[in-house]
């Protein structure tokens, strides 16, 4: 005959777990922990930093091209009205008293253009219907601007017809956006080059990476700020890692490692404070101008 005899159910010791205890433990923990890989959150986290660097280093797309004919209001003391044939081609406005070709507009020889990417504007339509492009508040048209309001804050006044107001001052925001956008790629291409010739690369910061037993801090010393933000992070030669906003404005002073003091580099071109440089050509009364006064 089989005698059963109840067990009363007796709590784990102090300071150590009984076996089933530990087993729904082992099954709470999420596998990332078990195999010793980052977290999902994390790992969301630098994917984002990843797809943001990639993002900074991609070129803007070109908005599609425009094209059309307009009557456009002289910058003289007697405001008169002229038709002009104009062009919208990457973030560039061109117009001209001549047929301008769709594919390169700017070899034109007698034309005005007005570079989206040098200056910051704002596009207006006022009550009459009239087209109104201005710099930003604060702001001037750019002096290499190849018409005869550069380095004022005249506007461009244009009068597309009551009908072709509203979708060209559209057209010509959208260019204005993919001006300012291709004006900071540009700028990055130019603190790419520069930061590559100092030995300064940008790298992808993790926790894994900030862990690391080596000299890289997971602060910058610059900003006293976490490197692990979605911020760009870049390595200089010594082993050493800020984010690349401070490291641009820390070079632009000086050519040396924020923390250790270590040259980046010493040739010359290394030392140049970076400056806006456009050498495409301009032509009309500001070039004359320009001989006249080379020849003088």
């Amino acid at each position: 005959r089989l005698k059963c005899v109840a067990t009363p159910f007796l709590p784990a010791a102090a300071g150590r777990a009984s076996p089933m205890a530990a087993a729904v433990d082992k099954a709470l923990v999420p596998a990332d922990a078990r195999l010793g890989s980052p977290p999902a959150d994390q790992r969301r986290s630098d994917a984002a930093r990843r797809s943001a660097s990639e993002a900074r280093l991609a070129a803007p797309v070109d908005p599609p091209v425009y094209a059309g004919s307009v009557r456009k209001q002289t910058a003289g003391r007697l405001k008169r009205w002229g038709r002009r044939n104009v062009v919208l081609k990457a973030g560039c406005l061109v117009w001209s008293t001549d047929e301008l070709p769709l594919s390169r507009p700017l070899t034109a020889e007698r034309r005005s253009c007005v570079d989206f990417s040098r200056t910051r504007c704002e596009v207006l339509v006022s009550t009459d219907g009239h087209v109104i492009i201005q710099p930003a508040a604060g702001r001037t048209w750019h002096r290499m601007d190849e018409h005869s309001r550069a380095g004022t804050t005249a506007p461009v006044c244009l009068d597309f017809g009551p009908l072709d107001a509203e979708p060209w001052a559209a057209r010509l925001r959208e260019h204005a956006v993919f001006g300012q956008r291709f004006r900071k790629w540009r700028t990055l291409q130019r603190e790419r080059a520069r930061f590559a010739a100092m030995g300064i690369k940008e790298v992808c910061v993790d926790a894994s990476s900030l862990g690391q037993p080596c000299e890289c801090a997971a602060t910058c010393v610059v900003c006293l700020e976490t490197l692990g933000s979605v911020a760009a992070v870049v390595q200089t030669p010594c082993q050493h890692r800020f984010h690349h906003d401070c490291v641009r404005q820390w070079v632009a002073q000086s050519a040396t490692c924020p923390l250790c003091r270590t040259a980046f580099c010493a040739a010359p071109e290394c030392q140049k404070r970076g400056s806006y440089d456009d050498t495409r050509p301009f032509t009309g009364a500001r070039a004359a101008r320009a001989r006249a006064a080379t020849h003088a």
